[in-house]
């Protein structure tokens, strides 16, 4: 449900800026998810809606977003490059999200420059614009430049770095439930320890359970 609780808000924002059109560039992980699914309701919403969109791994739920997205009648271009300037048109930036680190791919700095180049007014960026790291607040050398980032559930680090502030443009807060809602502050409270079960040597973290 979260890529439509993000979609939502953000194509609410969309159609209250008055556009006519709609670019989306995807990646393929749930940033891309999130952006294909803005796709669709934007297509929904009667807006010309393109998608530029990284080859989705198989049976992935970004491919279902962005099957939905051309079922609703987006249209989908083999890459930005094919994009020009034009009036009342929005970017959507989906090609890498909160979780982006190390070294970025030629093939992603590439959209990001063309996707760049294309935009005229907004540039509406997912979390965080792509390239910028958001743990530690630094942006990669090719970074799309957004007006307009949506942090979505809280702010992250890299959201208060200086460093940040050429590619943040403005940033908003999309609440997904997630937060308190009382006004009231969480607090931390100690869990008596109890006596782990024994375990082998061999045990890998991924087959002791999962914490939510």
């Amino acid at each position: 449900a979260l890529p439509i609780c993000v979609a939502l808000a953000s194509a609410r924002w969309i159609i209250e800026r008055d556009v006519s059109k709609v670019r989306i560039v995807a990646g393929r992980g749930h940033n891309g998810g999130d952006a294909l699914a803005i796709a669709r309701l934007a297509a929904l919403a009667g807006l010309e809606t393109e998608v530029a969109a990284l080859e989705p791994v198989a049976s992935s739920l970004t491919e279902r977003q962005l099957g939905w997205a051309l079922a609703a009648g987006a249209r989908r271009v083999a890459a930005p490059d094919a994009w020009r300037p034009e009036p009342a048109t929005v970017l959507v930036d989906g090609l890498l999200g909160a979780g982006f680190h190390g070294e970025m791919r030629p093939e992603i700095a590439t959209w990001i420059r063309h996707a760049q180049a294309a935009a005229r007014d907004l540039v509406l960026s997912l979390d965080a614009p792509s390239g910028l790291n958001l743990d530690t607040g630094v942006p990669a050398p090719t970074t799309i430049r957004a007006t307009h980032t949506l942090a979505t559930g809280l702010y992250k680090r890299g959201h208060f770095s200086d460093l940040t502030l050429p590619h943040l443009g403005q940033v908003g807060r999309l609440e997904l439930g997630l937060e308190p809602t009382d006004g009231s502050q969480p607090r931390a409270r100690l869990v008596p320890p109890q006596s782990p079960p024994e375990r082998p040597a061999w045990l890998h973290k991924g087959s002791a359970g999962t914490v939510l």
